[in-house]
């Protein structure tokens, strides 16, 4: 079941994170953390966006994991949605250092963000700023073809 209510105020949320970012990276002067709106808006947006993100995702696959190839299936869509955008960013993010010699980033490293797996073991080790999100979504992508089914079989859980 899909719900155009949720859409709209994820929208607001990502909207949210927008201006914080775009004030913050723009008009580094302005920044008072925590002390204005358009503050505490981009930071708990992110909260309320994950919230309202599971919220949708279970709603749309309340029914659908009743077997193991729609289970993959679900793997395989999630994989090719996030992994090419994630990988030009963290190709990027790695050449442009290393090429003016600023930093430079381990082979298991740059293994670990390319596989999204560093949201599984070192969450703390994103390449492109921003990506930690991405590490936090793998993470409840490989919990939802469990979750929901639970959740339906047990409202308690």
């Amino acid at each position: 079941m899909h719900r155009k209510e949720l859409d709209w105020l994820r929208g607001l949320m990502a909207t949210s994170i927008m201006l914080y970012h775009y004030n913050y990276w723009m008009f580094p002067q302005n920044n008072q953390l925590f002390n204005s709106l358009l503050t505490k808006l981009g930071v708990y947006a992110v909260s309320i966006f994950f919230i309202l993100s599971g919220l949708s995702m279970s709603l749309a696959y309340d029914e659908y994991f009743d077997n193991k190839f729609k289970i993959l299936t679900f793997f395989i869509r999630r994989i090719f949605r996030i992994w090419p955008v994630l990988w030009v960013a963290v190709i990027i993010s790695v050449i442009v250092p290393a090429v003016f010699k600023i930093k430079f980033y381990s082979v298991g490293t740059i293994f670990l963000n390319l596989t999204t797996l560093f949201g599984f073991f070192k969450p703390d080790a994103y390449i492109p700023s921003g990506a930690w999100s991405i590490g936090n979504e793998m993470v409840y992508y490989s919990f939802t073809p469990i979750l929901i089914p639970a959740f339906r079989k047990n409202k308690v859980l």
